[in-house]
């Protein structure tokens, strides 16, 4: 009889949801049966898929654990099976899988079938009807999938389906599952979490957690269990077993429960896949590289661990060789080697009960010294000047200098460096040259090497020089100005009493005033000399006072014929203003000369009578101290002024 399950009665569809899944979607009787053993597109068979596909066997090949004679092979097609029969029939369903483990119940749940005798409600044939509930309605309807209820062998989907029963795989609901790693011969581990999917307590309740092979073949329990759950309850539960001596594979674990002398039954999870797929895997250990090489300066590599079925520890030899751990990644450091080659080993055992070991050879080159330090000399000006030496060391260095006024930077480095060295030296005041050391040293061990560079200073200029070089006070008392060019500490004496001086001694450039008492007397002129005396160089002013009521400065233009007024401005940057008086039309010469009278330029310049202005250029100049002098003729007696050029 093809027509297993029949409803005439009218009803609201859904839609066809997973339907076209189903491997025999469409419409039409047949009387071809299905892989499972039911005639294709009956209700029966699309349910049988529903389950298989739960169990996750949703194709058309291979075994299956839903079929029409997983409750025995017994052909009598009557709705009164006896055990050991086939399912065959809706109506035959409710008693042959409650004989076989499932959980028959009034109340619906996702994922549980629905089933009706012929009797049980209008337009149900008399083989009864079966449907696969897809959610539950608060007022506990159900909603419902199924093939051939309206007699045409095609899908139709339900709403607020009250069914007379209800089977399912048992009370309780599969929420989810977790595995430890399962690899042979060590412990493993399932934590499931269960609900009692019904609102009555539920006590002593055979629970296992069972190994089945990939086309679900019983292998073996991992562990069972007996636990009571109240109504509703949900719990974590964890089955382990020391030892896994299965070989290597791909298999399915399953959480069956058990009661009465019922067979064993899988835990559902409505709309997935309730088994849950495990690979068995052998334990190993692979670490690349096995031996590693380190230079003699400290350093980092790593190793590469893979170990299947456990974590693994790694220790080292050595003090001078440690590890850190990431993952599947030893990182070694080492640190550096002061002496002769050395050699570690670094052990790498797996965490399991099958522990196995890889041992990493690891060996660090002797320190061989470098130290290179250019150039091996430097020399240096008397001013404050700054030089760069270069070094190269493949250890750690200190640079230092051996004496104040020889600064080096930076005062250290690293090994495996190359850097430049600041060497500056302050100015020397000093009339003498002066040497110094500038030392760098490895500091890696005994075996580190010392250059040294040698620094040398010139000494600082011996110069000297005043202005004027001789100094006229009329008869009454007065005071002069003196500019001194001193490169370094110099005296100053005289010897008149009538002559005082604003100072005995003094260092570099400056200013100082000779000051004179009136002259008592109207017949005689008086004289001294001014000395000032350097490091060996000796000058000389020489000072005249004339006689009481006679004014040399009233008349030296008569008796040169011309007199150097002023000069200005002074500091002068471009050019320089004279100021000179003449007696008479005449020429004479205008010569600049440095601080120690060497000629620079030499100008002729025509005077008329009276007060005359000049300009000369001095832009060619560099910076520093000068003196124009005016004379007639070479060898004259020239008048002098001093100046400076600052640009």
């Amino acid at each position: 009889m093809k027509k297993f399950c029949f409803l005439l009665m009218f009803v609201f569809t859904l839609g066809s949801l997973d339907a076209q899944t189903y491997p025999y979607a469409g419409s039409g009787c047949s009387d071809a049966a299905d892989v499972w053993g039911f005639y294709k597109r009956q209700c029966v068979s699309y349910v049988a898929w529903c389950m298989n596909r739960d169990h996750g066997n949703a194709g058309t090949t291979g075994s299956f654990p839903f079929r029409n004679d997983m409750t025995g092979t017994g052909t009598d097609n009557t709705c009164s099976p006896s055990s050991g029969q086939r399912l065959s029939h809706a109506c035959r369903w409710n008693d042959l899988l409650a004989l076989n483990g499932y959980y028959v119940t009034h109340f619906p749940t996702p994922g549980a079938i629905a089933q009706w005798n012929g009797s049980e409600k209008t337009g149900i044939g008399a083989l009864g009807h079966v449907e696969y509930v897809i959610s539950v309605n608060s007022d506990g309807t159900a909603n419902t999938q199924s093939y051939n209820a309206a007699g045409t062998c095609a899908y139709k989907a339900y709403s607020n389906r009250t069914a007379a029963r209800y089977i399912r795989f048992s009370r309780m609901k599969l929420n989810d599952a977790k595995l430890s790693a399962f690899v042979k011969g060590q412990a493993v581990s399932v934590t499931a979490s269960l609900t009692n999917n019904f609102g009555q307590a539920y006590n002593d309740v055979r629970i296992r957690a069972a190994l089945y092979t990939a086309s679900n073949a019983y292998v073996g329990v991992i562990e069972e269990k007996t636990l009571s759950f109240a109504a509703n309850e949900e719990k974590s539960i964890t089955f382990s077993k020391s030892t896994l001596t299965s070989s290597a594979g791909d298999y399915k674990i399953w959480i069956e429960t058990q009661w009465g002398g019922s067979p064993w039954v899988l835990v559902h999870k409505p709309f997935e896949t309730s088994t849950i797929p495990v690979s068995i895997v052998e334990s190993s250990l692979t670490v690349t590289p096995t031996a590693l090489a380190f230079d003699y300066f400290a350093s980092s590599k790593t190793v590469s661990v893979v170990a299947t079925g456990g974590d693994y520890t790694a220790t080292s030899s050595a003090t001078w060789l440690t590890l850190s751990k990431t993952g599947g990644t030893i990182t070694v450091n080492c640190t550096a080697n002061a002496g002769a080659s050395r050699t570690a080993t670094i052990t790498v055992k797996q965490s399991s009960n099958l522990t196995k070991t890889v041992t990493v050879t690891v060996t660090q080159a002797a320190f061989v010294p470098s130290l290179t330090v250019t150039p091996s000399s430097l020399s240096f000006t008397s001013a404050s000047e700054s030089k760069t030496v270069g070094v190269e060391s493949n250890a750690p260095t200190a640079i230092s200098s051996n004496v104040s006024w020889l600064t080096v930077s930076p005062t250290s480095g690293g090994a495996n460096t190359s850097m430049a060295v600041t060497a500056r030296a302050v100015a020397n005041t000093l009339f003498t040259s002066r040497t110094g050391l500038i030392t760098v040293k490895q500091s890696q061990s005994n075996l580190s090497k010392t250059v040294t560079v040698t620094v040398t200073q010139a000494a600082a200029p011996n110069i000297l020089d005043v202005s004027p070089t001789a100094l006229t006070f009329n008869g009454v008392a007065g005071t002069k100005s003196i500019s001194i060019t001193a490169s370094g500490t110099y005296t100053v004496t005289d010897d008149a009493s009538w002559l005082s001086l604003s100072r005995s001694s003094g260092t570099g450039n400056g200013t100082m005033t000779a000051t004179c008492t009136a002259n008592p007397s109207t017949t005689a002129v008086r004289t001294a000399v001014i000395t000032f005396k350097q490091n060996g160089l000796t000058k000389t002013i020489a000072a005249s006072q004339n006689r009481k009521g006679y004014s040399p400065d009233a008349q030296a233009q008569s008796e040169t014929d011309f007199a150097l007024k002023s000069l200005y401005p002074n500091p002068v940057s471009d050019a320089l203003s004279i100021v000179l008086n003449s007696n008479e039309l005449q020429d004479v010469m205008l010569e600049i000369r440095t601080i120690d009278g060497k000629p620079v330029s030499v100008h002729k310049q025509a005077l008329t009578v009276g007060e005359n202005r000049v300009q000369i250029p001095v832009t060619a100049l560099t910076n520093g101290f000068y003196f124009l002098a005016v004379f007639k003729e070479a060898n004259a007696t020239a008048q002098t002024l001093k100046f400076e050029v600052l640009k």
